[in-house]
């Protein structure tokens, strides 16, 4: 559809004082600038709100914290222009996103109602930059449909497949995803009781589930790059898409899913174990690691680093899921 009007970029923020500022100045710096910018301010005790509104933008207030859902719906519910494009608070849009993002709308065949793109990684601590350079959370889910049958739903967890790559896709973050305003709105909008996470896995199943497979496209040149301060902000992301997997379980039923991760060095312990029995196991184990690192090839090593923060992470998940799990469902936090 041709773009008329200017873009909308909305950025949901609570207590964001940190982050915001440097996120409003690239955005304002960019080359391509038809654009309004709207930031919903939901609920912060700091100066997020005054912060917005040194920059001149758009600024919505809820009194209370209400949640993702709720702020995600409160920037498409207001939104004046075509199209609305969601960043993070903590994103930093390339130099030609804009340019990029206006592009593809206007290239965009009448099935296209939702284009994303890229988040990469940005760190101060170079280790967890590298380790989510090789394991980025934010890759799109691919080809299985929007599906929430039995089958497919086992088929997501164990067969995903995600990639970088120009194309079609089922899921993608909130971080770097445009949307036709009306044609959002149609299929149904954001869940506002989704307050903890899970409204951008919900709102794509929406728009797949309204207007077919072929609705979102994924443009690998539009690069939003993502600001992670530490591990422990990794470990709480884990920790909330827990809580979503559980509490769409409460609310929908069928079979529980969550994550099932053991480090390869686990693994292979208890492969040896079964076999020699559990002190050999054991001994072996240990000294594979030893062998891993000492061979210099930084893929052994990976292999070895990366499962074990796998592992640690998929504990965060596990915990989420099954303390949304056990509760009756919780539809909102405030609404």
């Amino acid at each position: 559809m041709p773009v008329k009007a200017k873009f909308t970029v909305a950025i949901c923020c609570f207590n964001s004082s940190g982050s915001l500022k440097e996120t409003l100045q690239n955005l304002v710096s960019v080359n391509y600038k038809i654009f309004e910018v709207l930031v919903v301010d939901d609920g912060s005790v700091d100066n997020t709100r005054e912060i917005a509104e040194t920059f001149g933008v758009s600024v919505i207030r809820h009194d209370v914290n209400l949640g993702y859902g709720a702020a995600r719906k409160s920037a498409l519910d207001n939104c004046t222009t075509e199209i609305i494009a969601f960043i993070d608070d903590s994103c930093l849009v390339d130099s030609r996103w804009l340019e990029i993002l206006t592009a593809d709308w206007q290239n965009a065949t009448s099935n296209i109602k939702a284009i994303a793109g890229p988040m990469e990684i940005v760190s101060e601590n170079v280790f967890l930059q590298k380790y989510l350079k090789r394991n980025n959370p934010f890759t799109p889910l691919r080809s299985f449909g929007a599906s929430t049958g039995l089958f497919k739903r086992i088929k997501n967890h164990f067969l995903e497949k995600r990639n970088f790559k120009t194309g079609y896709v089922t899921a993608v973050p909130n971080g770097n995803l445009s949307m036709d305003v009306q044609s959002a709105r149609l299929a149904g909008g954001y869940d506002k009781t989704l307050w903890f996470s899970g409204e951008d896995d919900d709102i794509c199943q929406k728009i797949i589930g309204h207007y077919g497979p072929d609705s979102i496209l994924f443009d690998s040149n539009l690069v939003v790059r993502h600001r992670v301060e530490n591990f422990s902000e990794v470990s709480q992301r884990n920790y909330r898409y827990g809580k979503v997997c559980g509490y769409l379980w409460r609310r929908n039923l069928g079979l529980p899913i969550f994550q099932i991760k053991f480090p390869l060095i686990v693994l292979s312990s208890i492969f040896v174990a079964s076999c020699n029995g559990t002190i050999f196991g054991t001994i072996f184990g240990s000294l594979l690691v030893v062998l891993f690192y000492a061979i210099k090839n930084p893929i052994t090593k990976y292999l070895v680093l990366d499962s074990i923060i796998d592992f640690i992470l998929m504990g965060c998940h596990n915990l989420g899921f099954f303390c949304a799990a056990k509760k009756s469902p919780k539809f909102a936090k405030n609404v």
